[in-house]
């Protein structure tokens, strides 16, 4: 189960690699844990880019705290493609300009519930933009 590997306390790295069918990033799951920095490295196969469907977003702490983001490429030093804290419930959908997407969620060390929502999968290019 993908959601183990996010898990309080901690930091995480999980890579992970798309196929042509909607995968769920947390595996059914939507809850982060507290004080944790979750990370997850989505690479499509050669000759396909990622479309990324963020469908909620949910951290309860300051921004400063809690907070997750997505770039566009393998790692947290590429280019950002948004970020998100507070609560954001809008469907959002996203292309990756190659073959991966890095998302981060950040949490405190709040107790409350936080859900991040998020489901992957490899597309043909054919023409999108990131959104």
């Amino acid at each position: 189960m993908l959601s183990t590997a996010c898990t309080a306390n901690q930091q995480s790295l999980v890579h992970l690699t798309a196929t042509e069918n909607s995968t769920c990033l947390l595996n059914g799951s939507s809850e982060l844990p507290s004080n944790a920095t979750c990370q997850w490295n989505i690479t499509a196969p050669v000759g396909k880019v990622l479309r990324v469907e963020i469908n909620f977003v949910f951290l309860n702490g300051p921004c400063e705290d809690e907070q997750a983001r997505i770039f566009d490429g393998p790692g947290n030093s590429s280019d950002v493609i948004k970020t998100f804290c507070g609560m954001s419930s809008s469907l959002e959908i996203y292309f990756s300009s190659g073959r991966s997407f890095f998302l981060e969620a950040k949490t405190g060390r709040s107790s409350q519930p936080r859900f991040f929502v998020v489901d992957y999968q490899s597309v043909d290019l054919q023409g999108e933009c990131i959104s």
